[in-house]
């Protein structure tokens, strides 16, 4: 498309979803991303580059630089998350997920499910990915071997059901984790006179 100074218009703008072909020749896939930059008709024989933010979530997004032509409009981070897709990640993922509290790079973790690049079912921080979620991770869940504390497991249904879970499919969710009951104190033997 064409303007007045028959200078063409960009197709995509800062803010935009995009998705594109990403990988090698023997493995290749569709990934999504966030236009940050248009930078102009400055690449090979003028075409308009656009620099793009690919979501790495839990981390920071890589930042990647694109040709228009190689750009289509987001159609896969949107797709909506089946409650059966949430169960079965959460019941694989939740340690990971609980281990991020207490966390020197997160003040207060809280977390949404959302999809990652490739369109999988993924956790963030950040609220402009997520589609689900939004809650605070509960402080000190986790115990030695990525079992939920029992002290915590009230803590831990209450986070699950803030990604529409109900209060049957948490327990499920949490059985599946499973829970480290918590030990009696020991009591030292009286010493010998």
């Amino acid at each position: 498309m064409k303007c007045r100074n028959s200078k063409p218009v960009a197709k995509f703008r800062v803010g935009d979803r995009v998705q594109f072909e990403s990988g090698g020749p023997k493995w290749r896939h569709t990934v999504w991303g966030t236009i940050v930059e248009v930078r102009g008709p400055i690449g090979i024989n003028g075409r308009r580059l656009y620099f793009i933010d690919v979501p790495m979530d839990p981390d920071e997004p890589l930042r990647t630089v694109m040709e228009e032509d190689e750009l289509e409009p987001d159609t896969i981070s949107r797709v909506p998350l089946k409650k059966s897709e949430i169960i079965d990640f959460l019941k694989k993922r939740l340690p990971g997920i609980v281990f991020w509290n207490p966390s020197t790079e997160h003040e207060d973790p809280v977390v949404w499910l959302g999809r990652d690049s490739p369109g999988e079912i993924t956790y963030t921080f950040s609220p402009r990915r997520g589609m689900i979620g939004g809650k605070l991770i509960p402080e000190l869940a986790l115990c030695k071997g990525r079992r939920i504390d029992a002290r915590k497991k009230d803590e831990v249904a209450e986070f699950l059901l803030g990604f529409g879970l109900t209060p049957v499919e948490a327990e499920d969710v949490i059985q599946a984790v499973g829970v480290q009951p918590v030990k009696p104190p020991r009591r030292r033997k009286a010493g010998k006179a």
